[in-house]
């Protein structure tokens, strides 16, 4: 993701003013509700348009939380529980390791007891989807005026 260098000086002082701030502040938490709302529901919005959906496995992971650690309050959004997630935000170019498969269905048909069989090691190239790097850069003005709003009202 690429922010100008104007957004990254605002970026540094809304940090600076965050630590600030006092961490239970109901203003701020607030503010980092709103921002985590918005980037998930933006991130889902990604999802679909980038057609991510087989079982809804991944949209249905997409989720924000408040955290504190610390002095430090904020808000993180992604994508929990789900391991494949990273592949498909950033991609993956390497090898499969060989390993077992078990196997319910084959053809489209329904195997009476299932199977476990043998997968060779093979090349894989995915590319990244970036649906929540891009749901990040979509919303960041809005993100910041949430912040510098919550900040000034403080």
């Amino acid at each position: 993701m690429t922010i100008s260098s104007n957004a990254t000086d605002i970026l540094l002082r809304l940090e600076a003013r965050i630590k600030a701030t006092k961490p239970d502040s109901e203003v701020l938490a607030k503010a980092f509700t709103r921002v985590g709302i918005l980037i998930a529901s933006q991130t889902q919005i990604n999802i679909r348009q980038k057609g991510l959906i087989d079982t809804g496995r991944l949209l249905n992971s997409v989720k924000y939380e408040l955290f504190k650690e610390g002095e430090i309050s904020g808000v993180r959004v992604g994508s929990f529980g789900v391991p494949y997630a990273p592949v498909q935000e950033y991609g993956f170019n390497g090898t499969v390791r060989a390993h077992k498969r078990l196997i319910r269905k084959v053809f489209g048909k329904t195997l009476k007891e299932p199977k476990t069989i043998d997968v060779r090691a093979y090349q894989l190239r995915i590319r990244g989807k970036y649906f929540l790097g891009e749901a990040v850069q979509k919303q960041s003005s809005l993100v910041l005026d949430i912040l510098r709003e919550a900040l000034t009202s403080d």
